[in-house]
């Protein structure tokens, strides 16, 4: 078995909103998944699998966690934060399309979900997250 692509660690990582955790695992297990495939030199189509896989829930989870900080009166970056998650979703489906044209899935790629994983869930999603959590509590 490869090396995970990327290692959940809840003290960097946890926002401390245990449904929106659970999902950022799930998308990090289903990346390390496509990195394990690529690593193993899997198929076009394998890959493609995972990678529908991992756009898929990328959809789902930002729909959940808008609609999770939607409900939140003092979370006064939501415009922002959702304008952020449709630029993701519009360069992750330049790199799918890439894909699909080259059949291979190009490292640039993978140090865009590194950067993603790490600015984003570290970065933008702490200030729904631990930061109200804390002014709540």
């Amino acid at each position: 078995m490869a090396n995970n692509f990327f290692q959940w660690d809840q003290g960097k990582y946890s926002i401390e909103v245990p449904t929106m955790d659970k999902e950022h695992q799930q998308l990090i297990a289903i990346m390390n998944k496509l990195y394990e495939k690529h690593s193993l030199k899997a198929s076009k189509q394998e890959l493609a699998t995972t990678l529908k896989e991992l756009g898929d829930f990328v959809v789902k989870h930002f729909k959940d966690e808008e609609e999770y900080f939607s409900k939140i009166p003092e979370y006064s970056k939501k415009e922002v934060h959702k304008k952020i998650h449709q630029e993701l979703i519009s360069k992750f489906t330049g790199h799918v399309k890439q894909f699909e044209k080259e059949g291979v899935l190009k490292d640039d790629f993978f140090t865009f979900l590194k950067v993603w994983l790490t600015a984003h869930i570290a970065g933008v999603d702490m200030n729904y997250g631990k930061g109200l959590v804390k002014k709540a509590g």
